[in-house]
């Protein structure tokens, strides 16, 4: 089964354009269905961080959903 983990190293993710390197581990995270309470429980800061990074990243990447997100950052990618 492909995952986010094995078709797009963490390694990858952080060199694509426009993010900053914790936005993309945001997003990340975000492509594997974690929720803002688990992705700052992973990376050691609030939920509402997670927010605030969610916010930045939709209007970096020109999207509205976290769904258009991962899709738009996995076609950035390929």
């Amino acid at each position: 089964m492909l995952t986010v983990e094995t078709a797009v190293p963490a390694t990858q993710w952080a060199s694509l354009p426009g993010l900053t390197e914790r936005e993309w581990e945001v997003i990340r995270w975000l492509a594997t269905g974690k929720t803002d309470r688990d992705i700052g429980e992973i990376l050691g800061i609030s939920s509402r961080t997670v927010h605030k990074h969610l916010q930045h990243i939709y209007e970096k990447l020109g999207v509205e959903t976290r769904t258009a997100a991962v899709a738009r950052a996995l076609n950035l990618r390929f």
